[in-house]
């Protein structure tokens, strides 16, 4: 996994999102795209995170070209762990890139794994059927439509 990844893949820090209010928190992703199904296939598998996309090819010039297979992960909270698992078996090249990254991380917790707390509207969208929960959920969708009728 982590020699495919050496060679084909792509560890990534995005550009900081169009958000009007709030922090402004960078996209960490893993991409890894080849011609290969079966490889690409069997690192989705590996690693048990993340997407596999087919390339579209939109320039006819390279409609001969073979079929692009890509590996895409991007959620957070599973990309960390798998940079720091394989970041001893990198080159310093690469192992450099994925330390700024792990730093960026760590200076930039994630602002939606908050706990939820029952009681909210935050907790009935997230499972929780309790009365409480329900009765806030309510209340918000009530002031909602009052809102809107003003």
């Amino acid at each position: 996994m982590a020699g495919l990844l050496e060679g084909e893949g792509s560890f990534t820090l995005g550009a900081e999102g169009g958000r009007t209010s709030g922090p402004k928190v960078r996209q960490i992703q893993i991409t890894c795209g080849m011609t290969d199904e079966d490889t690409i296939d069997k690192l989705h598998r590996t690693i048990g995170i993340g997407n596999v996309y087919k390339e579209r090819r939109k320039d006819p010039r390279r409609a001969h070209a073979k079929q692009m297979y890509i590996f895409q992960a991007s959620k957070r909270a599973d990309v960390v762990p798998v940079m720091q698992a394989i970041l001893p078996h990198m080159s310093e090249r690469r192992s450099k890139r994925i330390q700024e990254i792990l730093d960026y991380a760590e200076e930039n917790p994630l602002i939606y794994n908050k706990p939820v707390i029952c009681g909210t509207r935050r907790a009935y969208r997230k499972g929780c059927r309790c009365s409480e929960c329900r009765a806030a959920c309510a209340k918000y969708a009530r002031d909602l439509r009052r809102s809107k009728a003003k």
